[in-house]
This record gives C-alpha cells, sequence and structure tokens, in this order.
C-alpha cells in the first residue's frame, strides 16, 4: 500500500510557477483558499523571483516572459534563458543548456580508486576556463555530435540488426572518456522535450529566426547568468565565497574544473553557481 502524500499536486511545482499561473488568471495567490497555504515569505520570495527576471510587473501582471514561464512550467531561470536566446536566435544553445543543467552532478566518473588520474587527464579535454558549465556544454557538445553521426551511420546501413543495437561506439567513448551516457542522454531527452514544447507553444518565437546560431564568446556566459542571476557569490579569501542574496558562506566544490584542472589559475572574483551543497562542508557547484 502506498503511502498518501501530504503535498498537494499542484505545490509540488516550484512556488514562483504557481505564482505565475495564478496571476494569468488574475487569482491571488495569498488570499487564494487553500486547504493549507505555503508561508506568506514564500509566496513573496516567488514574487520577488518573478519580479527580479521580468516576468512579472508591479501592478501584478505578467510580461511575456511571465506567461512563458507559466507555459513552460520549468524553473523560471530556465524559461527566462530561453526566452531571452530565442530572441537572439539561440534557442538551440539555450534548451541544450537546460538539458545539461538537468545532470550537471552526474556527469563525469570517477572510476576507482585506481583510475582518479586517468579520469581526470580525460575530463580534462573538455577544461572550459569559464568554468564547470561551459565544460559540461563541451562535454555534450562532442557526445551529441557523436550520437548523430551515429545514428546517420546505422540509418545508412544495409544490415538490419545493426539498426537495432544500441549506439555501441557512443558508450564506449563515455566509457574511455569517464562520462556517464544516460545523464548525457537524460539531459539530450530534456532539451528535446523543452524543444518541441518550444515549437508548438511558442512557434512565433522560435521560427522568428533561425535557432541553430552559433554563439559568439561570451554569449554562453550572458545565458547561464540570464538563468542563474540570482546565485551570485563574490570571493571573500583565497578559497571562500558568499552568495550574494542568502550570504552563505562557502568553498568551491572540490570537484569543480576550477578547483580540480591541472591548468587551474586564481580563482575569479564573482562566480555563478549552480547550487549549494552540504556534505562534509558547505559548497558551491
Amino acid at each position: 500500500m502506498m503511502k498518501a502524500s501530504n503535498t498537494a499536486e499542484v505545490l509540488r511545482k516550484p512556488l514562483s510557477i504557481i505564482y505565475a499561473n495564478l496571476r494569468r488568471v488574475k487569482i491571488d495567490p495569498i488570499s487564494f483558499p487553500w486547504i493549507e497555504s505555503p508561508a506568506i515569505e514564500s509566496w513573496e520570495a516567488a514574487r520577488q523571483e518573478l519580479l527580479y527576471l521580468g516576468a512579472l510587473k508591479d501592478d501584478e501582471t505578467l510580461t511575456e516572459l511571465g506567461n512563458c514561464v507559466s507555459d513552460l512550467e520549468v524553473d523560471p531561470g530556465i524559461s527566462s534563458m530561453i526566452f531571452k536566446a530565442c530572441k537572439l536566435g539561440l534557442g538551440e544553445c539555450a534548451v541544450d543548456l537546460s538539458g545539461i543543467l538537468s545532470v550537471v552532478n552526474s556527469i563525469f566518473l570517477k572510476g576507482n580508486k585506481n583510475e582518479h588520474e586517468a579520469a581526470r587527464e580525460c575530463h580534462s579535454k573538455f577544461f572550459s576556463p569559464q568554468g564547470d558549465i561551459h565544460t559540461f556544454y563541451n562535454v555534450y557538445c562532442s557526445w551529441k555530435a557523436l550520437k548523430i553521426e551515429e545514428e546517420t551511420n546505422l540509418q545508412k546501413s544495409d544490415n538490419k540488426e545493426e539498426k537495432i543495437m544500441p549506439l555501441t561506439r557512443l558508450a564506449k567513448w563515455c566509457k574511455d572518456n569517464y562520462l556517464d551516457n544516460k545523464s548525457l542522454g537524460i539531459a539530450f531527452t530534456t532539451a528535446e522535450e523543452l524543444r518541441l514544447s518550444l515549437k508548438n507553444t511558442y512557434a512565433s518565437i522560435w521560427n522568428k529566426k533561425g535557432q541553430k546560431r552559433v554563439p559568439r564568446a561570451g554569449e554562453i556566459t550572458q545565458l547561464i547568468i540570464s538563468n542563474l542571476n540570482m546565485n551570485v557569490a563574490y570571493r571573500i579569501n583565497d578559497s571562500s565565497y558568499m552568495t550574494l542574496v542568502t550570504s552563505v558562506i562557502a568553498d568551491i566544490h572540490p570537484n569543480s574544473c576550477l578547483i580540480n584542472h591541472k591548468k587551474k589559475t586564481q580563482l575569479p572574483p564573482f562566480i555563478v553557481y549552480h547550487g549549494i551543497l552540504k556534505t562534509s562542508g558547505t559548497f558551491l557547484s
């Protein structure tokens, strides 16, 4: 027998999405007759996030971005990144980044104890001095290109048995480079689902200009910041950072390429982080 959940289905989404959905139909989330309403402070935090992103106006009506947040029903930061990217013709890049951000903590594999150095050496091939998300984007682009190439070759093959076989070359490439093929596949599926949703719901934006433009220098960083602009931290000493919004003091995670790469340089004065992890210490990832 399954244990009954104490949380209403609607409240399992981020409150900022629920706030946008209700405001879209002119309902005040705070005065709405919930059986058990979230705390007012939580609603206010959701409201402030939407205001900060530019998804909500001061009069509590949604902007065009706010409608996108409501339609896509993914993290508002992701919606913001995709929405702004499509205006620049970078929609394909943005949905790929969105897929990557769903699996950032599971792409690199360390192998067994005797393989750590070999894994580190393999991962260094993808290193970007701009940080982990850029590094994972490099990994994903290489993986995706190989996936497309292998699928194309299989389609051209006359061997029927080959056509139903898994992508063995791709799996071997991941194994050889200490990468999690399953996680990269999840990133790809997530990106595909977002791409389909955008084509169906926002065809006018998606089709307005080609979305396959190759990002210029700095544009990937701009997209990441448009997603994680509330996750900024500044360095307070040689190894630690303080988060700008919540004033949490933390170190960069030891698995980060900024720490772990053999070509590492002095840590940057500011970083944009994906999340806060509390294990043996408090870390930014």
